[in-house]
């Protein structure tokens, strides 16, 4: 059988010409047809890879072949591998770019495309979204599902659907889901179900229908099927109608906007910059927005509240009171801004709640510290000059300020620069026209007067050490890169394999995030030469305890 005889029986099967653009787990292949598409993979390829591509359709029956493979046998290690082994074939034999050609045309073939994951096209990843949930694993992996996608679907609601991306929040609630789950591919996939939810809400307007899954059934019959859960399972049906029932049940809190944080220059004017750090917050919180539902149930009656930076600098910020608020607990904050100026500030800034003296909790605000090997750049808004970012930017301002470390001042030699000022081991600079520091085989490259500017920022997160430490980022297990858009505050976690990483101080070749062991590492996100992101970390293996003993040297 040849791949477009197997695709003309299957397309058949459906009651369909062509392909249609739907998923490829709603094409619903049998245990059958996938054996059958395993033999013509196998006998197209026997020849070899290099013209087996060449095989008209082999593209297309390769794509749906490997989310298939994905759906029914992924045990924990997804990549190339167990794919093409699984019909006898070698990954090795296609060249990189030979095997993504494949990937696209094939996805194409079915009227798809590959999926883009933080500006990257994601090829591996868009074979696994196409296959849907691993049902293999699913079935020996407890009863995880049901509870967490009706915590994440309440969750999106309540956000706004246009504030997050759906895989961004089921990240955020992987501490629930088995270690074979937590993976990008997998919060694509149940984000996917989480939109398509929130869409039948809002197309049908099911919050007033007395019983909305009748209705759908009845309405629209094949709502279903947009979902990679068996249409046959009781189970698969029953988490569905929950999620239909959580989504229509919760509703969008406008009030959730936490804490938000911004760097900017004084003084440039007069040739004495300044850097400063403002935090603004609002007068109430809800316990849920700023709390999980175990530490919510222990809040006392007043907390104290903190900034703090990575090197150990406390500043007083403000006393918080329990109260009710819109008919829930929440916490009432009496000062609602706190400045700083300095050098200090430079380091990352956290918020830290404390009862009587102790922690009862500690809060990213999105306030990373600056790099002090990484350039930063500064655009004019009004008196001040924000911070537009680090490493990399595309500017559309006619000119900005620009720090650059003492480290990278050799790569400014020959260039007209003048120092307009000094901030701990850096100069900063103003200018009027594209800025390019080289850095070793890579460089930072800082545009001014464009016609669109650098779209998102990235910010760590992860379980960071609350004592001071060098490098000043240190992590419990590996901190996960989240990309910001910058327009629409859309939060993505970047994919770890993206992340490049070394040793810091070495001079080696670059690992990824993936396969980082505990060390000391620099990370970067690298876009042909020009670093978009570099930060250096500590990672700390993820079953470390640190407990400190007063009187006792290390």
């Amino acid at each position: 059988m040849k791949p477009l005889e197997w695709l003309t029986q299957l397309l058949a099967r459906q009651g369909i010409p062509k392909p249609d653009g739907r998923s490829l787990y709603q094409y619903r292949v049998t245990d059958e047809e996938f054996e059958a598409l395993k033999i013509v993979l196998r006998d197209a390829s026997a020849a070899g890879l290099g013209r087996a591509v060449r095989t008209s359709f082999f593209d297309l029956a390769f794509v749906i072949y490997g989310a298939e493979w994905w759906r029914r046998h992924y045990e924990g290690h997804w990549g190339w591998e167990g794919i093409f082994h699984s019909f006898s074939s070698d990954f090795h034999a296609l060249a990189t770019n030979q095997r993504n050609t494949l990937v696209e045309t094939g996805l194409r073939r079915w009227q798809l495309k590959v999926r883009t994951t933080n500006l990257r096209r994601n090829f591996l990843g868009s074979i696994a979204i196409e296959g849907g949930l691993p049902l293999h694993q699913l079935a020996s992996a407890g009863g995880w599902l049901q509870p967490t996608l009706n915590q994440v679907t309440k969750r999106y609601v309540e956000l706004g659907e246009e504030r997050f991306e759906a895989s961004y929040i089921v990240s955020q609630y992987s501490q629930y889901m088995p270690k074979t789950f937590q993976r990008e591919e997998v919060y694509e996939i149940l984000g996917d179900m989480i939109t398509a939810v929130a869409f039948l809400k809002r197309t049908y307007d099911l919050a007033e229908k007395d019983d909305p899954i009748d209705w759908l059934n009845v309405n629209h019959p094949e709502w279903k099927s947009d979902f990679p859960l068996p249409l046959d399972d009781a189970a698969g049906n029953a988490v569905l109608a929950d999620m239909v029932r959580t989504a229509i049940s919760s509703k969008q809190d406008t009030q959730v906007e936490i804490f938000s944080g911004t760097r900017y220059l004084t003084g440039v004017s007069i040739g004495q910059p300044k850097l400063c750090f403002e935090l603004q917050g609002q007068a109430f919180y809800q316990l849920r927005d700023l709390f999980t539902d175990n530490k919510a149930e222990q809040i006392p009656h007043r907390l104290q509240l903190e900034l703090f930076n990575s090197e150990g600098k406390t500043w007083r910020f403000a006393d918080a009171y329990r109260v009710q608020w819109k008919g829930q607990p929440a916490l009432k904050i009496n000062n609602q801004q706190r400045l700083l100026q300095g050098e200090e500030t430079i380091e990352g800034i956290r918020i830290r709640f404390r009862q009587l003296g102790d922690v009862f909790s500690e809060m990213d605000i999105g306030a990373d510290g600056l790099d002090s090997d990484v350039p930063c750049a500064f655009i004019e808004k009004g008196d001040r000059w924000q911070l537009a970012g680090q490493a990399s930017q595309t500017l559309s301002a006619s000119e900005a300020v620009v720090w650059v470390p003492d480290n990278l001042a050799s790569a400014l030699t020959g260039l007209e620069l003048t120092s307009i000022g000094r901030l701990a081991a850096g100069e900063f600079y103003r200018i009027d026209q594209d800025l390019v520091i080289e850095d070793g085989e890579d460089n930072y490259t800082i545009r001014v007067n464009q016609d669109e500017e650098t779209p998102v920022e990235y910010l760590l997160t992860g379980q960071r050490l609350s004592y001071a430490s060098k490098p000043t980022e240190m992590f419990v297990g590996k901190p996960r890169l989240i990309v910001v858009n910058k327009i629409t505050g859309q939060r993505n976690p970047v994919q770890n394999h993206r992340v490049r990483t070394r040793a810091i101080g070495a001079r080696g070749a670059w690992s990824n995030l993936a396969d980082t062991l505990p060390g000391l590492h620099e990370l970067q996100i690298v876009d042909e030469r020009t670093i978009m992101y570099r930060r250096r970390v500590g990672i700390l293996p993820d079953t470390s305890s640190i407990k400190l003993l007063p009187g006792e040297s290390p």
